[in-house]
């Protein structure tokens, strides 16, 4: 059985978001580990197919393939959710030295002069 790379790669990303329970979602990347032909129809234009078993033609190269996809809007949220955490600390950092300085009385703040 032969199917083209792009319908191999949406149809088993489609089916394992598919399968997964509400609320969850896939964290870090998904490997794929495929073997490849590479052939030209009849119109001349080049087609790669994952292929299972063995070949049927032969004139056609067999390539594995190793790749990992992400899912970017997930990457991008726990992007911003770790920097969103990174920044929430500092301010509180910033918040107890400062009450902690005002306490003492040994730190004034001063205005910006520009």
């Amino acid at each position: 059985m032969e199917i083209l790379l792009q319908e191999f790669i949406s149809k088993t990303l489609e089916e394992i978001n598919e399968g997964l329970p509400g609320g969850y979602i896939i964290e870090g990347t998904i490997d794929f580990e495929v073997s490849l032909t590479t052939s030209t129809n009849k119109s001349g234009k080049v087609e790669i197919k994952v292929i299972s078993g063995g070949l049927e033609k032969g004139n056609e190269l067999v390539q594995n393939v190793y790749f990992s996809v992400i899912n970017e809007l997930e990457k991008k949220r726990s992007e911003k959710n770790s920097a969103d955490t990174i920044f929430k600390y500092i301010e509180k950092g910033l918040k107890k030295i400062n009450t902690i300085s005002e306490k003492s009385g040994k730190v004034k703040t001063t205005k910006n002069r520009n």
